[in-house]
């Protein structure tokens, strides 16, 4: 799965998470999770799992 990950540019799953996260606060189950200052608080786990060995971020 890894090697699969490493291939995929980023910027073409994108816009999955838009369409998902959009659906999502359309139908209200974002609602529990929305911050007075209208963010959201969302916890995502998964990363290590499908972890990629190639590195997209830049350390600061």
């Amino acid at each position: 799965m890894r090697k699969a990950v490493d291939c995929i540019d980023t910027q073409q799953i994108n816009p999955c998470f838009s369409i998902l996260f959009r659906h999502l606060q359309r139908g209200k189950q974002l609602f529990p999770y929305k911050l007075e200052s209208d963010h959201y608080l969302i916890a995502i786990d998964g990363s290590q799992y499908f972890s990629s060995e190639k590195s997209i971020a830049q350390v600061v």
